[in-house]
């Protein structure tokens, strides 16, 4: 492999096999301008994290920016964000064909190459200080360490515990005769092959690699050249600041990264070029080529790259459907595209619900891009944008025990807080918190010698009922004793403030009774998070790429968003559930009436320019489709009983009874509608336009 040229922005990842070097940059005096190397693009999820990367020619030229998953050591990530190793890899081990199921993005098969030679790849180390990567070597032997061989796990004890898989594991062996090999990967788990040391555990081993190159030096220098030039350790001037001699703290820990354990990272996405909110733009009013310059981005070779994609979007695309049309039909154009990237997205989200059993939970700026393809000849599909989905599904289920032995998933602790709705925030910031209460035992029965099922009310917990969802978990420490409960499915109202609870009490229960009554116990809430999430986050983004525009955008629109769906849930929570529908009905039309210079809900916010939103005719796009798609974007922001999609946090994506993802089959249903305006065709979507009047 060719090094990367001088001045390049990238350094080369140390492959054995394949054509196309993979790299990560950039050189530590250019991390201002270039593609930030190991920085997360947010924050870890576990110890499964992300970073920018690229794949490159020879001549060290960015073919493609990509996005590579790699394992990290779980106690290199600050306690109040880590998700604990061992459910990471139990979760990966027992979903293996998950990823094989989800979409493939475009650019995958090419990444897929550089990783996917025919030797198995050494763990690879990053030292952050010298931007540079090597691969791990044995401390015994300093030969390069490997994955453990299948042979070795087949002829190990079968009945021991494969926690976790052999395939994320290091093995340095065979180990000499009546001698067990050291393995790395864990926090200190047993496998048929012996004890599991830490990450970190091996970045300090590494030390005995470098002491064995000093003893080289005098004996054989060629041998210590060569080894100096495999491991980058054992010629730094700063080695004995990394593995002081007398084997005190070690600098290592703070400035080596370890970033694959694994003959293959755990995800390899193509970086796609643009965001959402930026695609919409582009449709919305600025020209593809001015968006990487409003940006005010550094020019890097991912932002030059962009540039070069924006000018073949100007090349391939017209920049409206219907060029020179000044009647107002761009609304119907532009409102149809934004739809259907909200509409690709959905679907994909589908696609990951299904393949991983678990809901998305990692929403912010960068959840969905914006990939751009040469566009078809249609005229409704001109535009060549995609959307890509990413990091789906990765957060593991929490390793808490439940009544119904369903897994509970961690919070989406790693998403922007203005897409999440309140009651979501509210279990998010409580989940898993000790807080003390005081429990009154309504009514038990026992089970066994030391079991028994109850009914109880937890009083003094400061948490309301009003977000407490059937599907939580409440876990609660007492004198000798401990419960694992849900909620009751109904509240009496002569329970006071009592929070009613039922469930497994396990240990001395001889002290419970009817009207016992235990002060100061340790309570810990576990919120049930389900698709729900997932729709609240993606209507707030629908929101903001059907309104983003010049003026408001981004976090302010996002504020004022949320200030509006406050608003109507409170509306809608006045009335009885049955008239809730009619009354977001009103709300809707009122506001979407409302065509002022600052009014949030015109139909005029589709265009991003002021001076285009100013003169553009509105009849074009019927008001009562108008507010049918933003009655559809509040039916998945918000969680109302009787008019979203979702009521509670915990709720599973509404279905037909064919298995279709009922929000998006309304969705292709008001893209139906556009198309037949675009088009001026008569049915199908005719009676759907009746049926949306008379309902108005």
């Amino acid at each position: 492999m060719n090094p990367p040229a001088p001045g390049s922005a990238f350094v080369s990842v140390p492959i054995r096999s394949g054509t196309v070097p993979c790299v990560l940059g950039p050189p530590p005096d250019q991390a201002a301008v270039a593609v930030d190397l190991l920085t997360p693009i947010d924050h870890p999820v576990g110890v499964v994290q992300s970073f920018v990367a690229g794949l490159c020619g020879r001549d060290s030229q960015l073919i493609q920016p990509i996005e590579l998953a790699f394992v990290l050591d779980a106690a290199a990530v600050p306690p109040s964000e880590v998700i604990p190793f061992s459910a990471v890899l139990a979760t990966l081990s027992a979903n293996a064909s998950a990823r094989t199921r989800l979409p493939v993005p475009p650019g995958f098969a090419l990444a897929r190459q550089v990783f996917a030679g025919q030797e198995r790849l050494a763990p690879l180390l990053y030292c952050r200080k010298r931007n540079r990567i090597f691969a791990a070597c044995s401390p015994g032997t300093c030969v390069e360490l490997m994955a453990v061989p299948a042979d070795a796990w087949d002829d190990a004890d079968q009945s021991a515990a494969q926690s976790p898989p052999p395939e994320l594991l290091i093995w340095d062996g065979p180990a000499a005769e009546g001698q067990k090999a050291t393995i790395y990967g864990g926090v200190g788990e047993s496998c048929p092959l012996g004890r599991i040391e830490p990450l970190g555990q091996l970045l300090l081993d590494q030390g005995h690699v470098v002491r064995r190159a000093v003893k080289l030096a005098k004996s054989d220098p060629v041998a210590a050249n060569k080894l100096a030039a495999q491991h980058a350790c054992c010629a730094c001037p700063e080695r004995k600041r990394c593995y002081p001699e007398d084997s005190g703290y070690a600098y290592a820990l703070d400035r080596l990264v370890v970033i694959n354990t694994a003959d293959l990272p755990l995800v390899v996405l193509p970086l796609g070029e643009w965001r959402l909110d930026e695609a919409a733009r582009m449709m919305g009013g600025v020209a593809s080529v001015d968006v990487p310059t409003a940006q005010k981005s550094a020019a890097n070779a991912v932002e030059l790259w962009r540039q070069q994609q924006a000018k073949a979007i100007a090349a391939a695309g017209p920049a409206r459907l219907l060029a020179g049309e000044t009647s107002g039909r761009e609304l119907l154009e532009i409102a149809r595209l934004k739809l259907a990237l909200i509409a690709d997205a959905l679907t994909q989200l589908d696609a990951a619900w299904q393949a991983t059993g678990r809901p998305h939970l990692c929403w912010n700026d960068h959840t969905i891009r914006v990939t751009w393809q040469q566009p078809a000849s249609t005229p409704a599909t001109c535009w060549g944008f995609q959307p890509l989905l990413r990091k789906v599904g990765l957060q593991p289920p929490a390793p808490e025990a439940t009544p119904d032995d369903r897994p509970l998933v961690y919070p989406p602790a790693f998403s922007v807080e203005s897409l999440l709705s309140p009651a979501v925030l509210e279990g998010l910031r409580h989940f898993g918190q000790s807080r003390p209460a005081m429990v009154y035992v309504k009514s038990l029965k026992p089970s066994g010698a030391d079991a028994a099922r109850v009914n109880v009310l937890i009083e003094d917990f400061g948490i309301g009922w009003q977000v407490i969802c059937p599907g939580d978990v409440l876990k609660i420490d007492g004198p000798g004793w401990e419960a694992l409960l849900v909620p009751a499915d109904q509240r009496d109202p002569d329970d006071g403030e009592g929070l009613p609870f039922v469930g497994q009490v396990t240990g001395q229960i001889t002290a419970f009774e009817a009207g016992g009554q235990f002060d100061g116990c340790t309570c810990r809430w576990l919120p049930r998070f389900g698709e729900a999430v997932d729709l609240n986050a993606l209507g707030m983004l629908l929101f903001e790429t059907l309104l983003g525009q010049d003026e408001r955008a981004g976090a302010r629109l996002r504020e004022v968003v949320a200030t509006e769906r406050a608003e109507l849930t409170q509306a809608c929570l006045a009335v009885e559930p049955e008239q809730r529908e009619g009354q977001a009905s009103e709300w809707i039309a009122a506001r979407c009436e409302s065509d002022s210079p600052g009014a949030v809900w015109s139909r005029r916010n589709l265009l991003y320019n002021r001076e285009a939103r100013a003169a553009i005719p509105l009849d074009p796009l019927p008001a009562e489709l108008w507010r049918a798609v933003i009655a559809y974007g509040f039916r998945l922001a918000t969680a109302i009983p009787g008019f979203s999609y979702c009521d509670a946090r915990d709720r599973a994506a509404p279905r037909t009874t064919a298995g279709q993802l009922l929000p998006l089959v309304e969705l292709r249903g008001l893209i139906a509608l556009l198309d037949d305006l675009i088009f001026g065709r008569a049915v199908p979507g005719a009676t759907l336009l009746n049926t949306l009047r008379a309902g108005s």
